[in-house]
């Protein structure tokens, strides 16, 4: 069933008085559009937000585009090729953002301003994620994961042996774990040493979720959810019956959410199935989850569903194309994702921020850091 709120929506004109005493519009109705941007193509990249509220995000037009919290053009700056991967923001504001022209990014925050380029051989659709020193760990199709300096100066690579189209993770002991196309998660010291590799039976292009005990939950496209603790060692693993390419997220209680190329959402605990939902085509994006409980999920049928912590629909918003991008949850519920006609779009949510769990975005946090040992502020 696919059940709807329609928002309705109440304007005001003027002040309206009853008996001497002035009454507040009424809130817009969570699902109801706040604004939206137009890009020339398609957005993909899932948008981040920087330290001054600054909305970033790139489109397959080849440029990336700060947006002010209402939607406002701040600047925008072309890079020539696809931008799948979403941006990283530097506790600085530096951007942080791969390409399909086979590079690696910096930009300044306040116009733009290509601060450094670094080339791989391959494209790069994954984040970079971000090291406590500074230091930057992001894969590339041509198979390798590179190590950069802050400065963007080559520190390692290591070569899977298949394209690495997700991005990595970040443990607490600074141990990077490495999807790849070779159907193994890698996990490498800080200095690129290979610890250990986890196989599956088809290619790993979901990036890895990280709880609060170090244990690691990634998706194959052999249609199984794994859960591997740090030293490798699988715990438990759920098979959703088609690919994944999404990442799973992590709520309250360690419950995961993570959606399949049938277009099946579920909700796992241990493995074992908490709860399903349908939706009418593929999920190849990240869910988000709210601080009310509530989980947004991206569809390719191009709906955008609020699901209740049960399962149940709350609403969706249809955009009319695929929906790829995990959607970033500001603070005041603002929901902020690209889907169809080439837009951006901002809806009114009732969740005030992300939910208070290990991992409940992609990226970790509203910087996609991809790091557990994030701090706080950067949530």
């Amino acid at each position: 069933m696919f059940k709807r709120t329609l928002p309705v929506v109440i304007t005001l004109l003027g002040s309206l008085t009853l008996g001497g005493t002035a009454l507040a519009a009424p809130a817009a109705p969570p699902g109801t559009l706040m604004w939206e941007f137009q890009a020339q193509r398609t957005v993909f990249s899932s948008a981040a937000q920087g330290k001054d509220g600054s909305i970033y995000f790139g489109s397959n037009d080849g440029f990336v585009y700060a947006v002010s919290p209402t939607g406002k053009l701040r600047w925008k700056v072309e890079l020539g090729r696809f931008i799948h991967a979403a941006p990283t923001i530097a506790p600085n504001g530096t951007i942080y953002v791969g390409t399909y022209g086979d590079e690696v990014l910096a930009l300044s925050p306040s116009k733009g301003q290509i601060l450094w380029r670094f080339k791989t051989q391959g494209f790069v659709s994954a984040s970079p994620a971000l090291a406590q020193d500074g230091s930057l760990y992001v894969g590339s199709w041509d198979g390798r994961v590179y190590a950069l300096s802050k400065r963007g100066k080559l520190l390692w690579s290591y070569d899977t042996g298949a394209a690495v189209s997700a991005s990595v993770a970040i443990g607490k002991d600074g141990t990077v774990y490495v999807p790849s196309q070779d159907t193994h998660l890698y996990a490498l010291t800080p200095q690129g040493q290979r610890k250990w590799r986890f196989a599956t039976a088809g290619k790993v292009s979901s990036s890895p979720a990280i709880d609060s005990n170090g244990n690691l939950y990634f998706g194959s496209e052999d249609g199984n959810l794994y859960a591997v603790d740090p030293a490798g060692q699988r715990l438990w693993f759920f098979n959703l019956g088609f690919p994944i390419w999404g990442s799973p997220v992590i709520g309250q209680d360690n419950v995961v959410y993570c959606g399949n190329g049938e277009g099946l959402f579920y909700a796992l605990k241990s493995g074992t199935v908490q709860w399903t939902y349908k939706t009418r085509a593929a999920i190849g994006g990240t869910a988000t989850l709210g601080a009310d409980g509530t989980i947004y999920v991206p569809s390719y049928d191009g709906n955008l569903y609020a699901l209740a912590p049960d399962g149940r629909n709350l609403w969706f918003y249809p955009t009319g194309e695929a929906i790829i991008a995990s959607p970033l949850l500001l603070g005041d519920g603002t929901l902020i994702f690209g889907g169809g006609r080439n837009k951006v779009y901002a809806l009114n949510s009732d969740s005030k921020g992300l939910m208070s769990s290990a991992w409940p975005t992609f990226g970790r946090n509203a910087q996609h850091t991809q790091n557990v040992q994030t701090v706080a502020s950067q949530r």
